[in-house]
């Protein structure tokens, strides 16, 4: 169980991140590259649990934000309801989800 339920969500900063239209730096691609390389580095990722199953701590934060950003490259933004997406880009990302673990 985890001790703390820590929902914060961090951004990454990067020095050359992407500008707007008024020469202010927007917030750019997120890549999840820290997630990718510990995962690389340690193995799995464990993500632990509170008593209701919801998951908590840093590595729920990490697993949520890391689907996040799987979901925005391989669904196209034209679906406001996750009930919309068709089947088969479901399927996709759920590949990709069962890659990471």
């Amino acid at each position: 169980m985890c001790e703390s339920e820590n929902n914060a969500y961090g951004g990454e900063n990067n020095d050359s991140d992407p500008l707007d239209l008024n020469g202010q730096p927007s917030r750019g691609i997120t890549k999840k590259a820290s997630v990718f390389k510990r995962q690389s580095n340690s193995g799995q990722i464990v993500v632990e649990y509170n008593e209701r199953g919801i998951p908590c701590g840093a590595e729920a934060i990490d697993m949520d934000q890391t689907i996040g950003m799987l979901a925005r490259q391989v669904i196209p933004i034209v679906y406001n309801d996750w009930r919309k997406v068709p089947q088969i880009y479901k399927e996709e990302l759920w590949k990709y989800i069962q890659l990471m673990v």
